[in-house]
């Protein structure tokens, strides 16, 4: 009888060693499926495997591997500019937030050709809050060439940028004022006018402010 019992409990405890084999294999990561896909790519530093991931069919797995390049240094830079030729709207949208990582000048200076050049409003937007947010005072005339932008988010998405960068809030206070598409015009001529005058001030002021790293 004894050994029936013991072979019972040894069945009993088998089963329980492979259910939590299971469940512990089986147990969540914390990751999504693409960023499984991506990970290993990014832990090795393969940032070729990472441009051909961002060149996949695979919209969300080309949305991760561009934000990978983005943290890949000056590695990933050159693979970041041909992403911004993706067909895609929401893979340059990325691609334009993982340029914002960068700092150097010609990141801005791509930024701001995104914002004066791709075809989707989002994309621009999203160039122009970076811009914003870099505080890319020399990309300033770009942004009041987005302020005469078709797409109202753009226009005020650039008045907020200029104003970040510059202080100055006329753009923004006369777009709240519920401006036409003519006041915005406006808005873009006088500070188009203004811009040669201010910009020594600005850039004296970007100078003295970062360090000579930055310059």
């Amino acid at each position: 009888m004894r050994l029936w019992i013991l072979a019972g409990v040894a069945v009993v405890l088998a089963g329980m060693a492979i259910a939590l084999v299971l469940h512990y294999t089986s147990a969540p990561t914390g990751r999504t499926p693409t960023e499984a896909v991506v990970l290993p790519y990014a832990r090795q530093g393969d940032v070729d495997g990472l441009a051909r991931l961002a060149a996949s069919d695979n919209l969300a797995v080309a949305q991760e591997a561009v934000r990978a390049l983005g943290t890949a240094g000056p590695q990933g830079r050159p693979h970041l500019v041909e992403a911004l030729a993706d067909p895609r709207p929401p893979v340059r949208v990325a691609t334009v937030l993982a340029l914002g990582r960068a700092d150097d000048v010609e990141s801005e200076a791509r930024l701001a050709d995104v914002a004066r050049r791709d075809n989707a409003p989002d994309v621009r937007a999203a160039a122009v809050t970076i811009l914003g947010r870099r505080l890319a005072h020399r990309q300033a005339p770009a942004l009041i060439d987005a302020l005469e932008d078709p797409d109202p988010l753009v226009r005020r998405r650039a008045a907020e940028a200029f104003r970040r960068i510059t202080g100055l809030g006329l753009a923004v206070e006369r777009l709240d004022a519920g401006g036409s598409d003519s006041d915005t015009r406006a808005v873009a001529a006088e500070l188009r006018a203004m811009w040669p005058s201010m910009r020594e001030t600005v850039e004296a002021y970007y100078k003295n402010r970062r360090g000579p790293a930055e310059q």
